[in-house]
């Protein structure tokens, strides 16, 4: 048994002479937050202002060894790194940004769907540009913009955040969201097959009061919700998802 000369405590192990509670106390390793930025198309990471395709943990193992040659990465979380010196545990704070590379940023052909605004106002749309705006540090980005009779496709690099923003755009506003997967083609290298999403979205001109055609019936409009609910003709309430609203007529 082992004692520390610095607070007597008795242990198995010292860590340059100390126990691990003193040295930890004592030695202060100057880790500030280590940042890596990956490019979202073809994850090539930036190192030492070169895109290279290398793991994420080699490039930190590099960046903690730089700062002190005896630290070991342990552990990677989405916003910390333990890091081990000297047999003692240090948390050092990471952050993982997205970006597009130089071989992949002058190309705005890449995307991962389309979000299908349709009859949609300023309003709406400025609200979808803001809320993709807000990821922007996390590689969702606007390729391309086409507009079309009756509203305007945003082609985006992140099907998933597609997706949710279509949910978003539902709820803020109430109306029609389709999501509908698209084969696109299949990875070499895992065999899997990759597919990109259209979200088509039409938001909800109607209010309370209105009266609307759907499939042939008039529905007089009592609340307009995630569901649509009203009266028909012969006075039978009713309700109607949004989503199955269809090609419905405000009268």
């Amino acid at each position: 048994m082992k004692f520390c000369p610095l607070c007597g405590k008795k242990t198995e192990t010292l860590m340059e002479s100390f126990c691990e509670d003193c040295f930890k106390e004592k030695y202060d390793p100057k880790f500030k937050l280590i940042k890596i930025k990956e490019c979202k198309v073809c994850q090539r990471v930036l190192q030492k202002n070169k895109w290279d395709k290398v793991q994420i943990e080699e490039v930190i193992k590099k960046q903690i060894k730089e700062t002190e040659k005896h630290a070991q990465l342990e552990q990677i979380k989405e916003n910390q790194l333990t890091i081990n010196i000297h047999g003692a545990s240090f948390i050092v704070p990471f952050q993982k940004e997205f970006s597009s590379c130089g071989i992949c940023k002058p190309s705005k052909t890449y995307f991962e769907g389309i979000l299908q605004l349709r009859d949609s106002d300023k309003k709406v749309i400025d609200f979808a540009r803001e809320e993709i705006a807000k990821v922007k540090q996390k590689g969702v980005l606007i390729t391309k913009e086409a507009k079309q009779k009756n509203g305007i496709d945003l082609y985006l690099t992140d099907k998933k955040y597609l997706q949710a923003l279509g949910r978003k755009l539902q709820e803020e506003f109430g109306g029609v969201l389709k999501i509908a997967p698209q084969l696109f083609s299949m990875n070499r290298q895992t065999g899997k097959e990759v597919y990109r999403v259209n979200v088509f979205f039409r938001p909800i001109d109607f209010k309370k009061g209105d009266t609307i055609e759907v499939s042939g019936e008039k529905i007089k409009v009592t609340s307009v919700d995630k569901e649509v609910f009203g009266t028909d003709e012969k006075g039978r309430k009713v309700h109607i998802p949004t989503e199955k609203l269809g090609n419905y007529k405000v009268l």
